[in-house]
């Protein structure tokens, strides 16, 4: 694409990746002979987006931590009023360690002026935001907006918007597409709602920093792990019904008895009858 080397041959870098360890600048080389090369960091796993289509989407925590911690490599560009907008699933990286990466093309507002070279050769037009894919004013809200688009796709193994540019704009301006929650029984609400304050086609409406993006995920992502862990801890209530204590008695809550279900005790059918006394367990329970 001749846009985007003309604009690395006038030398717009305006990154330091060496404070930057997270990004992976993807560097132009030219050999005197004109062959064109474009080299990066080598990373054991791959990206995102391949990891999804081999082994299927990424569950509700998974997908929430990986937002959260491109918020902060995104917060640089914010910072810088220099959008990314290249943010896309195939741009994304996760080593073994939980280290995440997002690969940088230095791309500049002023690199596809022309619809054509912006259509062609910028990131997916799923992940573009309309006022992007219009050619309009844009900032790092429509890195918000691509970042929801990516969230959308670790939960679903798919993009909420299909089809040609045309078709794309026009459902994305109405918000046209089938609620994660829908595709997927087990995922909550909230996190549509959450989708929906990122994708808005309204830059006003959308989360207007990635600090407040990354408030809003944090507060989900600790309710969730609380949630979580008060269903381990009632868990071991029924060990002590089929007779098999495990030791963890003790952390059952005192007001777990009311959500004991009696019906679920049963005698053994081999022969041997076992009887549970109801009242001992009571008792173990309120004393724990």
């Amino acid at each position: 694409n001749k846009a985007y080397l003309n604009s690395i041959k006038k030398g717009l870098n305006v990154i330091d990746y060496k404070n930057h360890p997270n990004l992976l600048p993807h560097r132009y080389n030219e050999t005197p002979d004109g062959k064109i090369y474009f080299t990066s960091k080598y990373l054991k796993n791959g990206s995102i987006g391949s990891f999804i289509k081999e082994s299927g989407r990424l569950e509700v925590n998974s997908s929430l931590e990986l937002i959260r911690k491109l918020c902060e490599i995104l917060k640089f560009f914010e910072r810088i009023k220099h959008p990314h907008l290249g943010l896309h699933a195939d741009n994304v990286f996760k080593e073994q360690d939980g280290s995440v990466y997002l690969k940088d093309f230095e791309w500049n507002l002023n690199y596809f002026n022309k619809s054509e070279d912006r259509l062609a050769f910028g990131q997916g037009i799923c992940y573009m935001s309309p006022e992007y894919i219009k050619g309009d004013k844009i900032d790092h809200t429509s890195d918000v907006y691509s970042l929801g688009i990516l969230l959308y796709y670790l939960l679903t193994r798919r993009v909420p918007f299909h089809g040609s540019v045309d078709a794309q704009l026009i459902k994305k301006e109405k918000l046209d597409y089938v609620d994660i929650s829908e595709l997927h029984k087990n995922i909550p609400i909230y996190i549509d709602d959450l989708l929906k304050k990122m994708i808005d086609p309204n830059k006003a409406i959308r989360f207007q920093t990635f600090d407040q993006l990354g408030i809003e995920i944090d507060e989900i992502l600790k309710k969730r792990y609380q949630s979580e862990a008060a269903t381990k801890k009632t868990s071991p209530v029924f060990d002590i019904i089929n007779g098999e204590d495990t030791g963890l008695s003790k952390k059952i809550p005192e007001n777990y008895a009311t959500t004991l279900e009696v019906s679920k005790i049963k005698p053994e059918n081999n022969g041997k009858k076992k009887y549970i006394n109801l009242a001992a367990i009571l008792i173990l329970i309120m004393g724990a």
